[in-house]
């Protein structure tokens, strides 16, 4: 819902290191990367090494040594861009 919807714009806004993104793959499988590091505008985030097919299966994979893939900077305003576009799907508190 709305509420929900808001309570995520929120968290990546107010972003903190460590937060953990559900996100759609290219490949229309899910997977997760977490917030590692912060620099002004800008976050590097390391991606999870594995995917689920359903997003209902992304616990199996979310597990804190799974997450040593590859690193991106991006600016933070790219998180907000691929919520409000259904690549980012969940912000985990």
């Amino acid at each position: 819902g709305m509420k929900e919807q808001n309570e995520i714009r929120e968290r990546i806004v107010q972003l903190e290191e460590g937060r953990i993104f559900d996100y759609k793959t290219d490949l229309g499988t899910y997977s997760t990367f977490k917030a590692r590091k912060i620099e002004g505008d800008s976050v590097e985030l390391i991606y999870n090494q594995y995917d689920a097919k359903y997003e209902t299966d992304l616990h199996l994979v979310m597990v804190d040594k799974n997450i040593t893939g590859e690193s991106q900077k991006v600016h933070k305003d790219q998180l907000l861009n691929w919520f409000d576009e259904g690549t980012v799907i969940h912000v985990h508190w």
